[in-house]
Formats: C-alpha cells, sequence, structure tokens
C-alpha cells in the first residue's frame, strides 16, 4: 500500500463519515443474522428438504414446482 492510503482518514475521522464504529459493527451483525435466518430458511425449504418431508424423489418437487406436473392444481 502507498504511504497516501496509509495516511489518509479513515471513518469517523472523515469529516463526512455517517457511520461510526458502534453503528458499523451493528450493521456486520445484523448482516450475519439475515445470512444465518436464510441458511436456515434454504435448508427447511429447499428442493432436497422438500422431497424428503414429503417422501419423493427431489426430481418430482422440481417437476410440481415448475408445473410440469400437477399442473391441473392452481394456488
Amino acid at each position: 500500500m502507498s504511504a497516501f492510503y496509509e495516511s489518509a482518514p479513515q471513518g469517523v475521522h472523515i469529516p463526512a463519515a455517517k457511520l461510526n464504529d458502534v453503528l458499523v459493527k451493528r450493521i456486520r451483525k445484523e448482516n450475519a443474522a439475515k445470512e444465518m435466518a436464510k441458511k436456515a430458511l434454504d435448508e427447511q425449504f429447499s428442493i432436497a428438504a422438500l422431497a424428503k418431508k414429503y417422501g419423493v424423489h427431489v426430481n418430482t418437487i422440481v417437476k410440481v414446482l415448475s408445473y410440469e406436473t400437477w399442473r391441473h392444481v392452481q394456488d
């Protein structure tokens, strides 16, 4: 890294900064919580999880979701 970047003001030392250390930590924590929730949902409602839950093959779920089969059943 050049000397300019090493000595350039960062974070709260920038006069126009709207964030501070506490807010940055909060943003990162909230994003991590969102990612964990997404992962949990993906695990619970993945095509593989649905296939296991209903005792059918993964391809059966794919075909149902794409209306390749059971197209006569509308939401």
